[in-house]
């Protein structure tokens, strides 16, 4: 008889995708012996101690929030914090790394500005995979093209950001007319870049240092985001206009995009078929080992994925998968012609997505994940799936 463990709790935000996430997570926790309770809410610490404490815990994690220093933890409970985003809970993640016994990035932590102490035990943690997903079937594409993901609204280009020492006002317009293009690469930029250029910008103009994180947030998320997936699916739509682009409401108000959006869908689940029917799935971003990467690979469905300056190191996703054998690639300067190549080359792309199906079916489920927790916490664990490992980091 296998021993009974103490229970793992899991909490995010109440966000719906990562209530999705804590299913996964938990899942993956259950199916190595661990009791899993998840709560899809911002509950106070001092609570999330009680609930610890009542449950007999041996675990805690929680997305996008580190453990307060001024909360009286139970001993024998191991925190953990999940940072997948720098900006939650309306204030910087990422500035106070709190006490927590294990620190996540979904990312390099140097992609959020941080830099770790070195006594502090931290490594990246990739999403994982539902391993239901149903086997592709030999339906007929019903697109070329798919891009799942989000835009912000189109920017204001008279919004005020800064002002002058004689009190005249300095609009975004004017300001990104002196910001380094480099800044606004999302593929290749950080947080600390993104400060440094915003610093340096404002010294150059001689304009008042910008505060307001709005702003802030405005130039390093917003614009960042924008920029490139702008770029990435003008060049696409000069290939084919078979697209369809998935996401947040805000493409509609892009005109070149609005004729191609096709909605929101909450739960990954949904996609699965989409992805199975389009030819060649999108993703662009400094986060190529994403959600919606691992989910296309699991539908054995092909993507192409932007090329990063993280691809090789820990987490990155040349440290599990390999282009032109699992995923497709493209470079920022040439989205439109990697396009045209893998879209003329169908039995290509039929075997990468039958490859990276088996690769990510092999070795990045969410049981994966969960192994990997456990490991690090130095918990128990027994499976009869010995197929369960955890890749070097």
């Amino acid at each position: 008889m296998a021993p009974r463990r103490r229970p793992i709790l899991l909490l995010a935000p109440r966000i719906a995708f990562y209530a999705y996430v804590l299913e996964q997570l938990g899942a993956g926790f259950k199916a190595l012996g661990y009791p899993c309770d998840c709560l899809n809410i911002q509950l106070e610490q001092d609570k999330v101690a009680a609930w610890a404490r009542r449950t007999r815990a041996c675990a805690v994690l929680e997305i996008n929030r580190v453990l307060s220093p001024d909360i009286d933890w139970p001993t024998g409970v191991a925190h953990v914090a999940w940072i997948q985003d720098f900006r939650a809970y309306g204030r910087l993640v990422t500035k106070d790394l709190g006490v927590s016994d294990r620190l996540y990035f979904i990312v390099q932590p140097s992609v959020f500005g941080v830099t770790i102490p070195p006594d502090r035990a931290w490594s990246v943690l990739n999403p994982g995979v539902r391993t239901d997903v149903p086997v592709p079937t030999a339906a007929a594409a019903a697109r070329d093209f798919c891009f799942a993901g989000y835009i912000p609204f189109p920017p204001d280009m008279q919004t005020p950001v800064s002002e002058m020492p004689d009190g005249r006002v300095v609009t975004l317009e004017e300001f990104l007319a002196h910001f380094p293009a480099a800044a606004l690469q999302q593929s290749q930029t950080s947080l600390e870049m993104s400060d440094t250029a915003i610093d340096e910008t404002c010294a150059r103009i001689g304009c008042a240092p910008i505060t307001k994180d709005e702003i802030r947030a405005l130039l390093d998320e917003d614009l960042v985001r924008i920029e490139e997936r702008r770029k990435v699916l003008e060049a696409i739509l000069t290939v084919s206009k078979s697209l369809d682009i998935l996401g947040a409401p805000t493409w509609q108000y892009w005109p070149q995009f609005k004729p191609y959006y096709r909605g929101l869908f909450l739960d990954p689940r949904e996609l699965d078929h989409r992805y199975q029917t389009t030819r060649i799935n999108l993703h662009n971003g400094i986060l190529t080992m994403h959600f919606r990467v691992l989910d296309c690979l699991a539908a054995g469905a092909f993507v192409m994925v932007n090329e990063t300056d993280l691809d090789f190191m820990p987490g990155g996703i040349r440290m599990h998968f390999e282009p032109d054998k699992h995923y497709g690639t493209y470079r920022m300067d040439d989205a439109a012609e990697a396009a045209k190549r893998y879209l003329a080359d169908e039995p290509a792309r039929q075997r990468i997505a039958a490859e990276g199906r088996h690769e990510v079916l092999a070795s990045h489920t969410w049981a994966h994940r969960a192994l990997q927790i456990l490991r690090d916490l130095d918990l128990p664990v027994e499976t009869a799936d010995r197929r369960i490992s955890v890749p070097a980091s």
